[in-house]
């Protein structure tokens, strides 16, 4: 799409006792025992002998662990222990995709800069600023992460752009474009729903309330958490625990973005206030516009479900996702997941053949979303 307008992510012995416990507490969880059941259990068993070697575990870790590893005993997670070793063994990771070996998009399923006509340009943006002023448009900001990479011990939102006349740290920045634009179209202030993590939630919360969330509404920004997986090792494909009797837990990823909207309260939010439109930004990219009038009005348009921004990959080497397809479905790829000569393939004028990357600016139908969240 063209550039936004100017307002615009053991010890070997250990009391039998004890392991039959945590093996008979976990195949009660289902009337049957499948596979992925005797994975979890041997996971537990094999953690309560490793933690042997300090000291044996007592019945009250061995409860503890049984309850860890119950909170977290999902369908997915089963499926995770199920396949852990073939995703730890497969070196090419293309082979294993779901969808088998992707293909390249076609050009046709981009509108690009260079061919944008003046006129459609206009009567997207003015689609998606009636929209707006139907208050049926609203933002998703993903802001979860560490500030860490960017030598900052908060969220990363909560980091100060120095570079600006106004400091502004992220989350302000945002705020403030929000409500510019809706200066601009003459529309309500979009809300803003902010995914955090476990281990950001408490001083996001905490930042936007010290600051009365940069000029937003109360009433306008909603909080939830994304969901958590375990932690796995690399080489072993097994659980990491952080403590003796607490696993490892790690973001769930963006796609967790979907169960964590249903199951929050924050799309049946979104369904109540009458929002039929979200547009999704992360909250490290300081470019992107929490909403663009003229991608809404494109979507509406179309009648899209899902949309993203896209930029060229220049640079073969340059570690990006990127659009293609499995099965005929539009999806993302990842780097690693191309081959280096895919990877370095080539148009005949000269372009890379997989070059659409994926920039985490994306938008979607609230109605997706539900089909979505109830499906995952």
């Amino acid at each position: 799409p063209p550039p936004p307008p100017p307002y615009f992510h053991p010890p070997t012995l250990i009391k039998l006792g004890l392991l039959f416990t945590i093996f008979i507490t976990l195949f009660t969880m289902s009337a049957t025992a499948t596979d992925q059941q005797e994975a979890l259990a041997h996971q537990a068993t094999t953690h309560v002998a490793a933690i042997a070697t300090e000291a044996p575990a007592s019945a009250d870790e061995i409860a503890d662990i049984q309850r860890s590893l119950a909170e977290v005993s999902s369908p997915t997670l089963r499926s995770l222990l199920d396949n852990r070793a073939r995703d730890c063994e497969t070196v090419n990771a293309a082979s294993i995709v779901p969808g088998g070996r992707p293909h390249p998009l076609g050009d046709d399923a981009i509108v690009g800069r260079s061919s944008l006509r003046h006129e459609d340009a206009q009567r997207w943006t003015e689609l998606g600023n009636a929209a707006l002023r139907t208050d049926s448009v609203a933002t998703l900001l993903f802001a979860g992460g560490q500030g860490t990479r960017l030598g900052y011990s908060g969220p990363k939102g909560g980091y100060v752009l120095d570079e600006l006349e106004s400091s502004p740290c992220l989350f302000q920045l945002f705020a403030e474009r929000l409500q510019k634009l809706a200066s601009l179209v003459g529309s309500p202030v979009p809300r803003l729903y902010v995914m955090t993590s476990a281990a950001t939630d408490a001083s996001i919360r905490a930042l936007f309330k010290e600051h009365g969330n940069w000029g937003l509404a109360d009433d306008r920004v909603f909080f939830f958490v994304q969901g958590s997986l375990p932690a796995f090792d690399a080489e072993t494909g097994n659980l990491l625990w952080s403590t003796r009797t607490s696993l490892a837990l790690a973001p769930n990823g963006n796609g967790g973005v979907y169960a964590a909207l249903s199951e929050s309260g924050a799309l049946a939010d979104m369904e109540k206030h009458g929002v039929t439109h979200l547009a999704q930004i992360a909250v490290d990219n300081c470019l992107a516009l929490p909403i663009d009038p003229m991608f809404v009005g494109l979507m509406a348009e179309t009648g899209a479900d899902v949309g993203s921004k896209v930029v060229t990959r220049k640079d073969p080497d340059e570690k990006v996702g990127v659009f293609g397809l499995k099965e005929d479905k539009v999806c993302v790829i990842e780097y690693s997941e191309l081959t280096k000569e895919q990877a370095s393939d080539r148009q005949e004028d000269g372009q890379l053949v997989w070059r659409a990357c994926h920039i985490c600016i994306n938008s979607f139908t609230t109605a997706f979303l539900r089909r979505a969240a109830e499906a995952a």
